[in-house]
């Protein structure tokens, strides 16, 4: 939900896109949906609310104002909320292998060796 500002934001039903043209609702619908906004429905308290971003500015503004100096935060670098998907499904499939058994003293592979060719034998004429 969004709140307009302005006249311009406001469009045409018929400039929207995705909006049925007829309206097929029945009875039980209606009934259901004014339950449901009956039932969400509370008396609206602004004495709950506070806008802590308009008080923060009129805290800076009155400094300003009275010739206080002012120090800024250092900007924080924002905290990236994207994960590396290679890195993730690699761990995924590792934490799904079973553990091999590590041997205590493994046996030393042997490297196999070219075979040599063989002498060629005389042709018989």
């Amino acid at each position: 939900m969004e709140t307009i500002h302005f006249p311009d934001e406001v469009r045409n039903a018929v400039d929207v896109p995705n909006v049925p043209e007829e309206d097929k609702v029945t009875e039980k619908e209606l009934d259901t949906a004014i339950m449901l906004i009956d039932q969400l429905t509370t008396e609206f308290e602004p004495d709950k609310y506070k806008d802590d971003y308009r008080t923060a500015l009129l805290e800076l503004i009155e400094a300003k104002r009275t010739g206080k100096e002012l120090v800024t935060p250092t900007e924080k670098e924002p905290v990236s909320n994207v994960t590396d998907l290679m890195a993730a499904l690699q761990a995924s499939i590792d934490r799904t292998k079973p553990e091999k058994k590590k041997e205590a003293a493994p046996a030393a592979k042997k490297k196999k060796t070219a075979a040599k060719p063989k002498a060629k034998e005389k042709k018989q004429a």
